[in-house]
């Protein structure tokens, strides 16, 4: 994965994150304050978040130095380094404490969605917190906004290797990490896991 093409990928959806970042807060636990976001494709739904509430306190985790560097920059740039701490952690066996976060996001999930990252996910949530793993624009963004960047996205996504899953695979992932009671899967604007602990 080319830091560039994440780069380029996270500049196209900028008109598309406050959606994003608008239904993950309609989700969100009331009193909601811990949240995580996961992956190398992090910051746009956090930068959101973050101006939408200083309450929130977020971390942005992912394995890649060099993705964290960048996302500080980005954070840096905003002024939003008193809300958002960034951290390097493996995405199957995540370094944070049992029951730390209210909410945890991953958006461009399926490049690396496994059983274990599905495990860990719900290991960090709080009682009563919720997980919002996956793909897609979000139920809310503007046909227009999705018109504009869909075939750029798909070219970049598949420039970076996406893997394709569907509702099926994505349900079986939540059996194999013992989650499918606590777990429902949302098709509109994309294909997303709800956790719920």
């Amino acid at each position: 994965m080319d830091i560039s093409d994440i780069k380029e990928l996270n500049v196209l959806w900028g008109t598309i994150y406050p959606f994003l970042a608008a239904q993950v807060i309609s989700i969100l636990p009331e009193g909601a304050r811990r949240l995580m976001e996961l992956g190398p494709f992090s910051g746009g739904i956090s930068f959101e978040l973050a101006k939408a509430s200083r309450d929130y306190s977020i971390v942005i985790a992912d394995r890649r130095k060099e993705i964290l560097d960048y996302l500080s920059g980005e954070a840096r740039n905003l002024n939003l380094l008193g809300q958002i701490r960034l951290a390097q952690t493996d995405l199957s066996a995540l370094e944070f404490r049992e029951a730390e976060f209210d909410g945890v996001i991953s958006r461009g999930a399926f490049f690396f969605l496994d059983k274990s990252m599905l495990s860990e996910i719900h290991r960090v949530l709080r009682p009563g917190g919720v997980g919002f793993i996956g793909g897609g624009f979000g139920e809310s963004t503007p046909r227009d906004l999705i018109d504009e960047i869909g075939s750029e996205s798909r070219r970049l996504n598949e420039k970076l290797g996406k893997k394709w899953i569907s509702r099926t695979q994505l349900e079986e992932l939540t059996i194999e990490a013992h989650l499918e009671r606590c777990s429902r899967i949302i098709e509109k604007g994309g294909l997303w896991v709800l956790l719920q602990k």
